[in-house]
């Protein structure tokens, strides 16, 4: 979780300085990260 969070973080501040043909494949790079990010976590949630 901590490495997707930090590519995560480098992305979104790329994302600032990107040309506009970089800023799709930058956006969904940070997208797939998410979602892998909330796959991963929602595996690890706890049961109620």
């Amino acid at each position: 979780i901590k490495s997707i969070d930090r590519n995560l973080l480098n992305l979104e501040r790329s994302l600032a300085e990107a040309s506009r043909e970089d800023m799709e494949s930058i956006t969904a790079e940070i997208e797939k990260l998410r979602k892998e990010r909330a796959r991963i976590c929602a595996g690890n949630a706890a049961p109620t």
